[in-house]
């Protein structure tokens, strides 16, 4: 039998664990353009734009989205010509729309186990708070579109962003709003999902959801109430959150990069978070959402009554008589004034003055039970 020497046996078993790793933006544009080449796409189909949007794909994911539209585009043909003996298909085209749509049918392989999102909110439906808006476009928005120049330059781009305030003013909303701004899926996770009474699982859990988003990348990974796994170190039997903790600070600021992966964490309460995780290199970035100014709620307002022709003496005034009250708060009194609109007149509901009072009423009837 033939021996091999160990350095020959030591590169042989180098190459048998070769690892595939998930195409880039320039092998998803060369994979499509294989699955297409005999496909007759429209003008309007650009293979760098779909490879862009496509992040988490692999090779097998892309072939079943030129697949899905092939068929979304036969589908929407044989609606079409409904009644024809012998319909003419020479004319078919593949075009953008039935990409888009296979696009959103189709999920990465890679992110089937992980909440993955491609979120449609955008910061101008968003009503108020500029000054938050500015910040996140340069904390995140920036960073993520100029990735490769930072790069170029030896900078490292910042790793992550809290969003911190009182509940209901819109934390989560930003995260999605961020996500659909640059054009990058949304890894959502909850913090009190993490948690478990096994021990190492915790770890385990964290691990694998960065895994997830560096797979994904360039993707926005959200941790929601992050406080809830976050907790200072070294409280009397905190060990497991301690290692929790640990674990976190190795994903942010470890050996393996976080190559366009941007962490962006909410809570509510930022001073139970430790204090390791909020120094420069982790979530360096700490921006407030307080409670919505005038300004903040009558643009907040605008746009949630975006559905009706909104009478602008009637929309100052709400904005005046909620002095106090969250994004959340704002929307419940909208959707409730629309419901009592609904009660009184099924065809257009439009809320009037007295449909806003009575809302008015009872949410502040309920935000006083609830203090």
């Amino acid at each position: 039998m033939t021996r091999f020497s160990p350095d020959f046996q030591e590169t042989l078993s180098e190459l048998m664990r070769l690892a595939i790793g998930m195409p880039n933006r320039e092998a998803r544009e060369e994979i499509l353009a294989v699955h297409t080449r005999r496909m007759p796409l429209a003008d309007d189909v650009e293979l760098g734009d779909l490879a862009r949007a496509a992040h988490g794909f692999t090779g097998a994911d892309l072939r079943a989205v030129v697949q899905e539209a092939a068929m979304h585009v036969a589908r929407r043909f044989w609606v079409e010509s409904a009644g024809e003996a012998r319909p003419d298909v020479s004319s078919l085209q593949v075009d953008r729309t039935a990409f888009l749509e296979a696009l959103g049918a189709v999920t990465p392989s890679s992110m089937r186990e992980v909440a993955v999102e491609a979120p449609e909110v955008r910061f101008d439906q968003i009503g108020g708070y500029d000054a938050v808006k500015q910040r996140l476009r340069s904390a995140v928005l920036l960073p993520l579109r100029e990735a490769e120049r930072l790069r170029e330059l030896g900078l490292k781009p910042p790793s992550g962003v809290v969003l911190h305030g009182p509940p209901g003013t819109g934390k989560t909303l930003f995260a999605r709003a961020l996500a659909c701004e640059a054009e990058v899926n949304l890894v959502a996770v909850s913090g009190p999902e993490l948690l478990s009474r096994f021990v190492g699982d915790s770890e385990r859990a964290i691990r694998e959801i960065f895994d997830k988003a560096r797979q994904a990348a360039p993707c926005v990974l959200f941790f929601d109430e992050i406080d809830s796994v976050a907790m200072p170190r070294g409280g009397a039997g905190n060990e497991a959150l301690d290692r929790v903790v640990a674990q976190l600070l190795t994903e942010l600021a470890g050996v393996r990069p976080l190559s366009g992966v941007t962490v962006v964490a909410a809570t509510n309460r930022l001073d139970r978070i430790d204090r390791a995780l909020l120094r420069p290199g982790r979530l360096d970035d700490h921006i407030e959402l307080g409670l919505p100014t005038l300004a903040d709620r009558r643009s907040i307002l605008g746009v949630l009554g975006g559905a009706w022709d909104v009478d602008a003496e009637l929309l100052e005034a709400l904005a005046g008589q909620t002095e106090g009250m969250a994004g959340a708060d704002l929307e419940a009194l909208v959707m409730r004034a629309t419901l009592l609109a609904l009660e009184d007149s099924s065809d257009r509901p439009v809320p009037s003055r007295d449909h806003f009072a009575s809302a008015l009423a009872l949410l502040r009837e309920r935000m006083g039970s609830d203090h």
